[in-house]
């Protein structure tokens, strides 16, 4: 009965573990405005942007992040391999954070297409996308780096 417990905390472990190593973002796509500026950042960088430890992008522009539901399974994708937490930590973070009166979370889009038409829409928005989404000519996809 313990086996069963602990084998999938360590699995979850080893995806974060994998995530915060360097190894390739799979699964999804980070997506920005098409008239932004950037088209590569650090996974570190992302992170910021998302939990806003940083508020605008390198020319001064206003960032504005944008998330996946909680019931989508990408978000935890996400949360591990950019943020490098599970969700339940980020979770915490954000509940840390508005409790605190130190910021509120991302708004939340139920569909990639919710949020592809965001970031379309919001020349400083920065959202993430499952690898299936159809993206518009007003949206581009960033090269996330280590």
């Amino acid at each position: 009965m313990k086996k069963t417990r602990v084998i999938p905390a360590f699995g979850g472990f080893l995806v974060l573990a994998a995530a915060l190593h360097g190894e390739d973002v799979t699964g999804l796509r980070v997506i920005v405005s098409a008239s932004n500026a950037v088209s590569e950042l650090p996974r570190e960088r992302i992170a910021d942007l998302f939990l806003k430890k940083v508020a605008t992008w390198e020319d001064g522009k206003a960032a504005l992040s944008v998330d996946q539901s909680m019931a989508f399974p990408l978000r935890a994708r996400f949360s591990q391999q950019i943020l490098g937490r599970l969700p339940s930590a980020v979770q915490k973070y954000w509940e840390e954070r508005i409790f605190s009166g130190r910021g509120e979370p991302p708004p939340i889009k139920r569909s990639d297409a919710e949020v592809v038409e965001f970031v379309a829409k919001n020349v400083g928005a920065i959202g993430y996308v499952s690898e299936q989404a159809v993206l518009p000519p007003g949206v581009k996809v960033l090269r996330v780096t280590n």
